[in-house]
């Protein structure tokens, strides 16, 4: 796969058998989807350089390795966890979404909802390409053993995880958390590297890397399809 600068909205489409590493045996997939470059994003700098400290969390405990918070998450509340296993390599990018617990239900829905995962690979305020499991079942203590490989550079590049909670047809997708993890922090340490992330709201972004998708609180809320 080849970096594009801009991405044109599609429907999403079942990925490649070429891109499909399943790592929970047969019936693991994803849907990979293009994507779209972010109006603001022309002339925006590399991140790395940018990032300092704070960014790297280190005023907070516990974090997942490479996870990158703001300082606005000290009023974020955790809403629970994700366990992903992350290869870097020459020849792009493999994540195996494992599991997830403790994920959080807001008061109003009656019904715990079908969780699945939305990864942006983003290079500065680009996202580069992305992809989302398939829902498991209904808990709040999901096990997804699915993975991708993106075959994708991931020198000074974010990854997204976002996520979300299928209710139903007709129903709203439920935002269930967000992480940010940057990929030059993990390629300094011994591959694949296996972690609990940890969820949190928007506000938890780090300066300068907020995402070009908030597939979250602000669209959901407002009563958006995703």
């Amino acid at each position: 796969m080849q970096k594009r600068t801009g991405f044109a909205r599609s429907e999403e489409v079942g990925v490649p058998d070429s891109l499909l590493m399943p790592a929970g045996g047969p019936g693991s997939n994803f849907q990979k989807q293009a994507s779209k470059e972010s109006t603001d994003s022309e002339n925006w700098p590399h991140q790395a350089t940018a990032m300092n400290d704070t960014a790297f969390g280190t005023f907070i405990e516990d974090l997942g390795k490479g996870q990158i918070v703001g300082r606005q998450v000290l009023a974020s509340p955790v809403l629970g966890e994700i366990e992903l296993t992350i290869n870097l390599s020459k020849f792009g990018i493999t994540v195996s979404i494992n599991r997830g617990k403790n994920l959080t239900i807001r008061a109003n829905v009656n019904n715990t909802p079908a969780p699945y995962v939305k990864l942006y690979l983003m290079d500065g305020k680009v996202c580069v390409c992305k992809a989302k499991t398939q829902p498991s079942r209904k808990t709040t203590a999901p096990v997804f053993g699915q993975a991708v490989e993106f075959q994708e550079n991931f020198k000074h590049r974010t990854l997204q995880i976002t996520v979300l909670g299928d209710c139903g047809r007709m129903e709203r997708k439920l935002f269930m958390g967000i992480a940010q993890i940057n990929l030059d922090k993990l390629s300094t340490l011994p591959q694949p590297v296996t972690s609990w992330y940890k969820l949190f709201h928007n506000s938890s972004l780090a300066p300068g890397l907020a995402p070009i998708r908030k597939d979250s609180e602000n669209s959901l809320l407002g009563g958006q399809q995703q």
